[in-house]
């Protein structure tokens, strides 16, 4: 019990780090030439992917000694996870944000089996729907902030292939710039202003 509480501690500690490096990021990219980007593209995915290594080992030894463990779980892990209720709280989460930078925010149309389940870690598709989904609110929000047309939905589908599950969000903000897409996949490039 105390190793656990222990462990669970270290984890609530080092909840702002990824905040934290969002900043040191963006300092960087400020005052950088491009001459070391590859260098620090390695240096991140290392630490990122250690860290959710970390994170999720921690958080599966703490839910796998909860005493009163929710429905369907073991430890982190959802065994009848619905990706359509993912997919509706982190966008309520990413329009609130929406709401509270921009003042409205466009709707949101999900398609999909409401009764699809699948054996997943919520917290994780929780984030990377938020993420997707609040990047597609600011750039419709963008585009159409002085149009008098009323912003287009975005559109997320959730789709259950023979061996994968495929989850769309499309929107009508505008898209990347195609010089741009070789940098999507990297920390230093967006599209925000």
């Amino acid at each position: 019990k105390d190793f656990t509480q222990m462990i669970k501690a270290v984890k609530v500690r080092h909840n702002n780090v990824v905040p934290m490096m969002a900043l040191g990021v963006n300092q960087l990219k400020k005052g950088m030439n491009s001459g070391n980007l590859d260098e620090i593209h390695q240096f991140l995915d290392r630490f990122y992917l250690s860290r959710i290594g970390i994170r999720m080992l921690i958080g599966q030894h703490v839910e796998l000694h909860n005493p009163n463990p929710p429905l369907h779980t073991v430890g982190y892990i959802h065994t009848k996870m619905s990706p359509m209720e993912v997919a509706r709280n982190a966008s309520e989460d990413a329009r609130s944000i929406c709401f509270r930078e921009y003042g409205s925010a466009p709707e949101i149309n999900i398609y999909g089996d409401p009764s699809f389940t699948f054996p997943y870690v919520p917290t994780h598709l929780h984030l990377m729907m938020y993420e997707l989904v609040k990047n597609s609110l600011r750039a419709v929000q963008e585009r159409f902030v002085d149009s008098d047309r009323v912003a287009p939905p975005i559109r997320i589908i959730v789709a259950d292939g023979i061996e994968d599950v495929t989850i769309k969000v499309s929107d009508e903000g505008g898209g990347i710039a195609r010089s741009g897409l070789p940098r999507i996949f990297t920390y230093l490039y967006s599209t925000a202003r």
